[in-house]
Formats: structure tokens, C-alpha cells, sequence
């Protein structure tokens, strides 16, 4: 399976897991200049721009390494351009989350508000 078809695989999975959850996704794969956000999500009064890491192999530990300070920078800047172009939701609390999948496992583990 190619890396792009594993990705979609993985944020499908991590869509019905928000929604399981009460969380109404608003935009999936939402690109700016910056870069891209997997998952863009509300849940109450939060909108939650998720990054969905989806691996074959590594514990959660190693994974929990995975998004680095470049790739933290470019999804706070995508956030930015979607909350200018997405004014609606300026007055939301804001929060960046991480959602990792084993595929071997198949254990997802959901860190809200992790940077």
C-alpha cells in the first residue's frame, strides 16, 4: 500500500473514531501555503486541528516524537489561514491534537491539546 492510500486509510479511521466522540468534522485534508492539517474538528466550544499519524510498526512512545517543531510550525500556520478564511469560527477555543494508529495493533490513542 502506498504511503498516500495508507494515509487516507488512516484518517478515515481517525474521522469515525472524533465522531464516535461527539466531534462534527468541519474540513478533512485542509491546505494552506504552510502546509496541511489531517482533521479539522469541533467539539463544544474548541475547534481541534488534528495531525493523524498511521504506522505499521513503532510503540506510541516513539510515535509521540514524530511531529517535530517544523511540522508543529506549519500546522499552527494552517490553522491561522483557515481561521482567516473561516471567520465563523474565530471565537472558538483553539487546540492542536494527535491521533495515532497501529495498524498492527490496532489501538488508537487520541493526545488532545498536545502543543
Amino acid at each position: 500500500m502506498n504511503k498516500r492510500k495508507k494515509g487516507r486509510e488512516g484518517e478515515a479511521l481517525a474521522v469515525t473514531y472524533l465522531e464516535k466522540k461527539d466531534y462534527q468534522i468541519i474540513k478533512r485534508n485542509f491546505m494552506s501555503y504552510a502546509g496541511e492539517v489531517d482533521i479539522i474538528c469541533r467539539y463544544r466550544d474548541e475547534i481541534a486541528f488534528v495531525e493523524v499519524k498511521y504506522w505499521d510498526f513503532y510503540n506510541f512512545e516513539d510515535l509521540e516524537y514524530s511531529i517535530n517543531l517544523n511540522k508543529r510550525k506549519r500546522i499552527v500556520e494552517t490553522s491561522r489561514y483557515f481561521l482567516l478564511k473561516y471567520q465563523q469560527y474565530r471565537d472558538f477555543r483553539l487546540r492542536f491534537d494527535v491521533i495515532f494508529l497501529s495498524r498492527r495493533t490496532e489501538k488508537i490513542h487520541h493526545l488532545i491539546n498536545c502543543f
